[in-house]
C-alpha cells in the first residue's frame, strides 16, 4: 500500500510564498554611511556658512549662494552617488526653516519653495537609475 502525504509543498500558493521570502536580491540596497555626507554638507550650507558670513559685506551673496546652489548641486550629487529620493529634498526644506529662523527675517519662510524645488530638481537631474 503506497500512501501519499501531502506536505502543501505543490500547492500555488505554497510556490508563491517560498518564491518571495526574499530569495532575489533587493532592487534598490540601503545607504552606506559614507553616502550620506551630501546630508551634511547642505546643513553646512544653510546653518553654518550664514553664520560664518555674518555681519560682512559678502553676507547676502554668501546666503543666496548657499540657499539657491547648495540645494541645487547637493542634490545633484546626492541623486548621482545614491538614488532619486524625496527625503533629500524635504529636509533640505527643514534645514532651510531651521537656518530662517535663525538668521532671516519672519518672511523669508517663502524661500522654503525654491529650495525644495531646486533640491529636488538637483536630485531629478542627477538621478543615473531613470526612477
Amino acid at each position: 500500500m503506497n500512501v501519499a502525504i501531502d506536505d502543501g509543498s505543490q500547492h500555488p500558493y505554497y510556490v508563491l510564498m517560498t518564491t518571495a521570502q526574499g530569495t532575489e536580491p533587493e532592487d534598490k540596497p540601503g545607504r552606506r554611511l559614507i553616502q550620506y555626507w551630501p546630508y551634511l554638507a547642505l546643513a553646512v550650507a544653510l546653518l553654518v556658512i550664514p553664520w560664518l558670513a555674518g555681519n560682512t559685506a559678502a553676507a547676502v551673496p554668501v546666503a543666496l549662494t548657499c540657499i539657491l546652489l547648495g540645494p541645487l548641486a547637493l542634490g545633484y550629487v546626492d541623486a548621482r552617488q545614491f538614488r532619486y529620493t524625496l527625503s533629500f529634498p524635504i529636509l533640505a526644506g527643514v534645514v532651510f526653516m531651521v537656518s530662517r529662523a535663525l538668521y532671516y527675517q519672519g518672511a523669508a519662510w517663502i524661500y522654503v519653495v525654491p529650495v525644495v524645488a531646486l533640491a529636488w530638481l538637483g536630485t531629478r537631474l542627477g538621478d543615473r537609475h531613470g526612477a
